[in-house]
């Protein structure tokens, strides 16, 4: 068990991901509520476009490297 959670979230795996994801969003909401207190609201939507696209690019390189996984078993 303590190995099947090491596989699943250790850097890179699909655990690890979700542990970054999550991290991602407390750190960009909290950098745009305080940019938002200072009345920055240009550079609140700014953290919350990089925050969405860091996202989708950590989401596409996990759909790769499933998609390879799955090659590599079918013998592709």
């Amino acid at each position: 068990m303590k190995e099947l959670a090491y596989q699943t979230f250790k850097f890179g795996g699909p655990g690890g991901v979700l542990l970054q994801l999550m991290l991602l969003a407390v750190v960009s909401w909290l950098a745009s509520f305080i940019a938002g207190a200072v009345n920055n609201g240009r550079i609140a939507s700014m953290i919350n476009v990089s925050a969405t696209f860091i996202s989708l690019t950590l989401v596409a390189n996990l759909a790769w490297k499933a998609i390879q996984a799955v090659a590599t078993i079918a013998g592709f």
